[in-house]
Formats: structure tokens, sequence, C-alpha cells
């Protein structure tokens, strides 16, 4: 996607080195990726439902009640 380009670039920077917020198989229990993140809100706009985002995303229906909260 457009954001990965970005963050490939430098355009974006992490702070750590080996930060866990730009892996390509999310793992349960982990932050979300920028780009799931953008995912969550695109799809909201979309008129999605929570379930419906999560199983999108990759990440349990809560997680996308408090992110979007």
């Amino acid at each position: 996607m457009v954001l990965r380009e970005i963050i490939n670039k430098g355009a974006i920077t992490m702070d750590h080195i080996h930060s866990n917020t730009i892996e390509d198989v999310r793992t349960p229990g982990r932050h979300l990726s920028l780009e799931e993140r953008g995912m969550i809100q695109a799809l909201h706009r979309q008129g999605l439902s929570l379930r419906n985002i999560a199983a999108a995303v990759g990440c349990a229906h809560t997680t996308v009640f408090y992110e979007l909260r």
C-alpha cells in the first residue's frame, strides 16, 4: 500500500529498530500497525460493522471498538 511505501522511504520513522508495528503478519497480542489503523478507519467510513472490519484486518472486534473509540 501507499503507507508502506512512505514508511520504507523513511518519511515515517520509529524510535526503536525492532518495532513490531510494521510486520506483514499480525501476531495476536501485538499493537496495530499504521496500515491496520488506516484499514480500520477506511472500512469504518464505508459503514462496515465492527466484526466485518475485524475479520478484514485480522484482529478481535473489541480491538476495532477500542481503536475507533
